[in-house]
């Protein structure tokens, strides 16, 4: 069976690890199945094949897509524009692809530039109580939750 292709671009190693972590624990991956690359380290490698995985998942990071581009980071910029270039070919073939944070931020900007903002349904840090739609109770992602439930939430942007 094919490997995960995990893309992280948190510079912290305590959240990085902590997220690769919980990607192989919540998706009950085996991390021999997985490949890992850190791009906050390292460079998307030459000849890189998406037809070599089951899936790609995008992990968060400290900025954001819709961050004004004088003024990001470089190595988060490069980063950004690396994943951003896998894009097309991901939706193309439909390629299994699990955004988190900055990756769905990514996702978002790659199918509609513009969708993706601070300025609505951005959140602060903080617990929150959930409820689940009609809609969310056919979902199977969702079976076995409760109706309501609490969680932590806080993002600096979101998909419109």
């Amino acid at each position: 069976m094919k490997p995960f292709l995990i893309l992280q671009l948190r510079p912290e190693d305590e959240a990085s690890d902590g997220e690769f972590r919980a990607f192989l624990e919540k998706g009950a991956l085996d991390e021999g199945r997985t490949r890992r690359i850190r791009l906050d380290r390292q460079t998307l490698p030459a000849g890189l094949s998406l037809a070599d995985f089951a899936g790609v998942i995008v992990g968060g990071g400290p900025g954001c897509v819709s961050d004004d581009p004088a003024e990001k980071d470089p190595i988060e910029a490069r980063a950004e524009a690396e994943i951003m270039g896998l894009m097309p070919e991901i939706t193309r073939r439909d390629v299994p692809f699990l955004g988190c944070c900055y990756g769905i931020g990514i996702l978002g900007h790659h199918l509609a530039p513009g969708i993706v903002s601070k300025e609505n349904y951005s959140e602060p840090v903080g617990a929150v109580d959930c409820r689940i739609t009609e809609a969310g109770r056919a979902d199977p992602l969702l079976e076995g939750v409760p109706d309501t439930f609490r969680a932590f939430v806080g993002h600096k942007e979101a998909v419109q």
